[in-house]
């Protein structure tokens, strides 16, 4: 047999790792981890980096609405410092900042121009939309039903009314004036048995103790004796 030579290739290639140390295997992590790790690392970092993605998007939305918000409070306030003839201001504030807090106060404003001019009727259009945009717990949510109640009384929309009211009744610290309320447009419509019903619960609900000194107590307490004498 041929003397193998000390210069053959295969007596000087160094032998192959299993795979080349890394960071992984300097953490002294378990093998078991180790080789979870390395089987699944293409799995972990499209995990991760979408992970980091989503982050990314919030922190550049949040960002997004901060600004945007400011940009619609500087908006509304140029429009209020615009004085009394301030509606193409306020127009312009609904139309690139309408969902915002500042948009919502100037669609308010708005509406208020509505009835001033006597356009009730786009007075309650913007309302609405006020209403449809507004959390159920926002402070302002009872000063918008009570409003487009009035509203829908004196166009004469008396179901669209008694709609709103109960809404407002359900609005905590409301339900004594959402009671005074339907009651009083149910006597617009002749119902005297509702308005009855209505304003006796009306009465209930407000005895404290103290009725002599509540003047609104006694007006509805007046009204109740005339219907039931009608």
């Amino acid at each position: 047999m041929a003397e193998q030579s000390p210069f053959d290739r295969r007596n000087i290639e160094p032998p192959r790792m299993a795979h080349s140390q890394g960071l992984l295997d300097q953490l002294n992590l378990p093998p078991a981890l180790v080789n979870f790790l390395y089987q699944y690392q293409r799995v972990i970092w499209v995990v991760v980096t979408g992970i980091v993605i989503i982050g990314i998007s919030y922190a550049a939305y949040t960002s997004y609405q901060d600004q945007r918000f400011s940009r619609g409070q500087a908006a509304y306030d140029a429009a209020q410092r615009a004085g009394s003839d301030n509606r193409p201001q306020l127009e312009e504030v609904v139309r690139h900042y309408g969902a915002t807090p500042s948009g919502i106060w100037a669609r308010v404003d708005l509406a208020l121009h509505d009835i001033r001019d006597g356009n009730l009727a786009e007075a309650i259009s913007q309302f609405e939309i006020i209403r449809s945009q507004l959390d159920a717990k926002s402070p302002l949510k009872p000063l918008v039903l009570g409003k487009l109640g009035v509203l829908y009384e004196n166009t004469e929309n008396f179901n669209s009314a008694l709609e709103v009211y109960r809404a407002l009744g359900a609005q905590a610290g409301f339900e004594a004036e959402a009671l005074r309320a339907l009651g009083r447009v149910y006597e617009q419509q002749g119902n005297l048995p509702e308005a009855l019903a209505i304003y006796e619960q009306y009465l209930a609900m407000t005895a404290t103790g103290q009725e002599l000194d509540d003047p609104v107590r006694e007006m509805i307490e007046f009204r109740l004796n005339q219907l039931k004498n009608q």
